[in-house]
């Protein structure tokens, strides 16, 4: 007589969720984990010298003028994209706006603004996480954050201290502030903004 194996179907959830589970471990637990141990240490570019600093590399960064500037750097680029993106939604709205019969206030709240909702919500996310990630590749093959640093955005800033300058720990602290803003924007975004988006 043949055995079968006969999984309990309360543990089916549990399997097919370790997968994803292990993947978020690996892949951003450890390294967010790791990044906030480094950002309290001082070490050469091998991590043999160590030394605890506590906040003092946070002290530091927010004392950097180049710092500082990335920080507006990164913020008028998010704003400009976002502009761009919806502008084009304005565009597309107003044509379907000619469509419809009525008053300028009636055509606003029946066609425009259900419109641009959806649209403005999606440009906020996809911008942020843009402005402040997907940069890198252009400003390092094309400006390598100059002239005179107009392109250097805090993600190009933590690769430059981090990967040229040798600075781990000011560079870990560095990404801790970045991960901390873009999870600030992004429960924001999703716990306030979302709630007001017409489908």
């Amino acid at each position: 007589m043949e055995k079968r194996v006969v999984f309990r179907s309360s543990w089916l959830p549990y399997l097919l969720v370790l997968p994803q589970m292990a993947v978020t471990l690996i892949f951003f637990f450890w390294p967010a984990g790791q990044a906030l141990y480094q950002s309290v240490l001082r070490q050469d570019a091998f991590g043999i010298d160590l030394q605890f600093v506590g906040l003092e590399n946070f002290r530091d960064l927010f004392s950097d003028a180049q710092y500082l500037n990335s920080f507006r750097v990164t913020g008028v680029f998010a704003v400009g994209v976002t502009l761009v993106g919806l502008t084009v939604s304005l565009m597309l709205a107003y044509f379907a706006d000619r469509v419809v019969r009525g008053g300028p206030w009636r055509r606003f709240w029946s066609i425009i603004f259900p419109l641009l909702s959806p649209t403005t919500f999606f440009l906020m996310v996809i911008n942020v996480v843009y402005a402040f990630f997907d940069t890198f590749a252009i400003i390092d093959a094309v400006t390598h954050g100059g002239p005179v640093n107009a392109t250097n955005t805090l993600v190009y800033k933590v690769y430059q201290d981090g990967f040229r300058g040798l600075d781990i720990g000011g560079s870990a602290a560095q990404s801790v502030v970045l991960m901390g803003i873009v999870i600030v924007l992004t429960v924001v975004q999703f716990r306030y903004v979302e709630r007001k988006v017409q489908y």
